[in-house]
């Protein structure tokens, strides 16, 4: 039987320790059992504020906990099934939004079943099926200070929740003329329901009834194929077709004071949508070579479809958006020796009906459009190890993505970035940096981007510094330690968001990433 515990205590500046229950793993060969423990302490009604690199408070906090049971049952050596159940709950204060999430509460339960060599022809059957319910709350009183603004005169909740269920089947066939081929089936299920109060004091949330507002399901039958053409070169490919169907019941849009009739309301859309790919690799000595072909439908998402209440170009409503095509090259070159390995990949890919979202100006709901777009980019790596005791790294990587139907940039799109590490062994402990070097970013479009966020700014260019350091005391325990922002810079991300006005914190263009952060852990194998 194998075992693993693990402890961290975390420390920042601007917090006080929080100890940290991450880990627990159990496993043994016959039966298979796994418990997974992640829980934080109680914290204040109110949690104490992150500070960035000049000290300037930040309404940013979480605190969670979970706990994850893995139970496994093994009657021969090619039978596993697989029981997983799990609960979660948690809380976060943010620094972009008018609301915070006051509870994120899951409940998840899976069964899986992998059975190996059936028949002489079929070599693996795994089933899984599984359901999963979500319950969230936001507001803007539990975790902040309540002030009242024009868009939130009073105390407001939402409650969204959403119940999820689906399955899926592969089957792995053993054939002479293929090394490897798999036929798969899979489907999921997700109801989705809200409430409201925006007066949560006077008509609280939990005496109203939910209100459904849409049901999206899938369909999906798939192939991935493995054919050897020599010793030293492969050609892999892979294929699926989705059936999705997706329901609005959404009866009226907008606020309570100004609602109107959906126009698609009770409306049913389906789309039938294929993807696949195709990858030629070759291997010579350390080198190997690829080079691949992919086209991808993607089926627009809930946030996309319903959340938000977004509206379309020409309606109030974005249901019946376009599913996105995707088309794209990927190239790529691997080396790897006993001391030395590099990793090169480069990229393009054309993109119609991309789906576009517009931030909404004077509290109007934002804009799903469909677009032409295109991007390339590429990475490269390289690690060397000079001696046994010392392993050197870098990398650097970059984006370039165009707005074809605008004629401008896409939106969100990540800056040049480089990074360089280095870790070196002495005796008991491993201690290792990297300095992280991000350009400025100034091909931006302000007001567009995706249901992560949007473009409001240019960004400037930022370098940090992180050290850490690890040592096995024995062969059960292991501590580690480190420092993220040694050089405690003020920074933010270009992909983050805009600041929003919260009470008692200064408002911020963009919001900055932590301070100086210390940290430590401690690892316990059995």
């Amino acid at each position: 039987m194998l075992a693993m515990y693990s402890m961290a205590l975390l420390i920042s500046q601007s917090q006080p320790p929080q100890l940290e229950l991450e880990r627990i793993v159990v496993t043994g060969a016959r039966p298979l059992s796994t418990i997974e423990v992640v829980k934080d302490p109680k914290a204040p009604q109110q949690p104490l504020p992150a500070h960035d690199g000049a000290d300037e408070a930040i309404n940013s906090a979480y605190q969670r906990w979970g706990i994850d049971t893995q139970m496994g049952w093994t009657p021969d050596d090619d039978t596993v099934v697989l029981l997983t159940v799990g609960q979660s709950g948690a809380e976060a204060a943010y620094a972009d939004r008018m609301m915070d999430g006051a509870l994120f509460d899951r409940t998840s339960a899976s069964l899986r079943w992998r059975e190996s060599y059936l028949t002489d022809w079929l070599a693996e059957l795994d089933t899984q099926v599984y359901f999963g319910y979500v319950d969230h709350v936001m507001d803007n009183y539990s975790l902040r200070e309540f002030t009242p603004s024009m868009q939130m005169p009073n105390p407001a909740v939402k409650n969204p929740d959403r119940y999820s269920r689906g399955g899926r089947i592969v089957a792995t066939l053993d054939t002479k003329l293929w090394s490897k081929f798999q036929l798969g089936l899979d489907h999921q299920y997700h109801s989705h329901r809200e409430r409201v109060s925006m007066n949560q004091f006077v008509m609280p949330y939990q005496a109203k009834a939910r209100i459904a507002d849409a049901t999206i399901e899938q369909t999906g039958v798939f192939v991935e194929t493995n054919f050897a053409l020599t010793n030293n070169s492969a050609l892999l490919s892979g294929m699926r077709v989705d059936f999705w169907q997706a329901l609005d019941q959404r009866q009226q849009l907008g606020s309570m004071a100004m609602s109107q009739p959906n126009p698609t309301a009770d409306e049913s859309r389906s789309d039938e949508l294929t993807s696949g790919f195709l990858r030629f690799e070759r291997t010579e000595g350390a080198h190997q070579f690829y080079v691949g072909l992919g086209r991808g439908e993607r089926f627009p998402d809930f946030w996309e479809l319903i959340g938000n209440q977004n509206q379309s170009e020409t309606t109030i409503s974005a249901f019946n958006i376009a599913p996105e095509l995707t088309h794209q090259l990927d190239i790529g070159h691997h080396v790897r020796s006993n001391n030395l390995e590099v990793l090169i990949n480069a990229f393009y890919n054309r993109v119609d009906n991309f789906i576009l979202i517009e931030s909404g100006q004077m509290m109007n709901p934002n804009t799903v459009r469909s677009i032409k777009a295109e991007s390339w980019g590429g990475e490269a790596a390289i690690s060397y190890r000079p001696s046994p005791n010392w392993l050197v790294d870098a990398s650097v990587a970059y984006t370039h993505g165009s707005n074809l139907t605008d004629r401008r940039a896409l939106a969100q799109q990540p800056p040049l970035e480089l990074k360089l590490g280095a870790e070196y062994k002495i005796h008991d402990w491993t201690l290792a940096g990297l300095w992280r070097v991000v350009d400025n970013q100034h091909r931006v479009a302000i007001g567009q981007g995706n249901i992560a966020g949007s473009d409001f700014k240019e960004t400037s260019g930022f370098s940090t510094l992180a050290v850490n350091g690890h040592r096995r005391i024995d062969r059960n325990w292991r501590l580690s330690i480190g420092v993220d922002n040694l050089m405690d810079k003020r920074y933010a991300e270009h992909l983050s968001t805009a600041g929003a006005a919260v009470s008692g914190f200064e408002q911020t263009t963009q919001v900055n990433e932590p301070g100086r952060t210390f940290w430590f852990k401690l690892d316990y194998h059995l």
